[in-house]
């Protein structure tokens, strides 16, 4: 089915950068499918014309844009308000260790909340970095247009064939709703956080099954002193937060991208 929508401003976004005056956006529209495309831009009267058989609504006092990509976005984490600490990595993580029962109880509302934001703020597609697969069907529900990548997590070698179990549970589940607007994924929270063993299933999974993979890689400099040094904050923080005696790295910078050839 075609449309026509118009409006005050139009921003055609090509390389000039052109502004349309009244302009207006012929489209093809099916809401069940993935045969929606753009198919004229012009002046809203003039193409109002040409297609008068179309369907047509213009918006005073608005501006038509190109709708825009949040290519990375943590819905589970919608609880937070003021939880969480900002300013330095190792407090941020600190936080969210010490906040994270709290922060995944009663997500619903949540993650609506934080779909209905993305929409409002004129964002079309996420990709959706997914650690227990709660967003999974509001996700699949909304309009939005979504790539899940469901992320493998875990440093403990005597964990790896559980957080392996769950992991492929969770992308099952995530398979069910395939779409044309619903892509299936994988994700290596990091290498300071995910055996070497576990990131190297994760990666088989994704080459064979041709999935995208995403991955946090040195986002601070701890991490780049874990890894090439082994030692530094994250020594601490293994220490601390999860009992580890003589914590290391099961992997360094190096080894870590080597796992990602071809």
């Amino acid at each position: 089915m075609k449309k026509l929508i118009g409006a005050s401003v139009l921003f055609e976004c090509n390389q000039e950068f052109n502004i349309i005056h009244n302009g207006g956006v012929l489209f093809s529209s099916n809401p069940t499918s993935d045969t929606n495309c753009i198919l004229e831009v012009g002046n809203y009267e003039d193409l109002k014309q040409q297609y008068p058989e179309v369907p047509s609504e213009f918006h005073t006092d608005c501006i038509i844009l190109p709708a825009l990509s949040n290519a990375h976005i943590h819905f589970e984490f919608s609880n937070n308000k003021t939880q969480l600490r900002y300013g330095d990595f190792g407090a941020w993580l600190e936080s969210v260790i010490t906040q994270r029962e709290e922060l995944m109880l009663d997500l619903g509302h949540s993650i609506q909340e934080a779909i209905d934001s993305q929409l409002q703020s004129g964002i079309s597609s996420v990709g959706a970095i997914s650690s227990h697969g709660y967003d999974i069907a509001p996700l699949a529900q909304s309009p939005l247009r979504v790539t899940l990548f469901n992320e493998a997590m875990g440093s403990n070698p005597a964990m790896i064939d559980f957080l392996y179990s769950n992991l492929l549970s969770r992308l099952e589940e995530s398979k069910k709703f395939t779409s044309f607007k619903f892509s299936p994924a994988l994700g290596i929270h990091s290498p300071y956080s995910t055996h070497r063993i576990l990131a190297q299933k994760v990666i088989e999974i994704a080459k064979n099954q041709s999935l995208p993979l995403s991955c946090h890689f040195l986002e601070s400099k701890y991490e780049f002193e874990w890894l090439s040094q082994e030692s530094g904050w994250f020594k601490s923080f293994f220490e601390r937060f999860f009992q580890t005696k003589t914590p290391k790295p099961s992997i360094d910078i190096e080894e870590f991208l080597k796992l990602f050839k071809d």
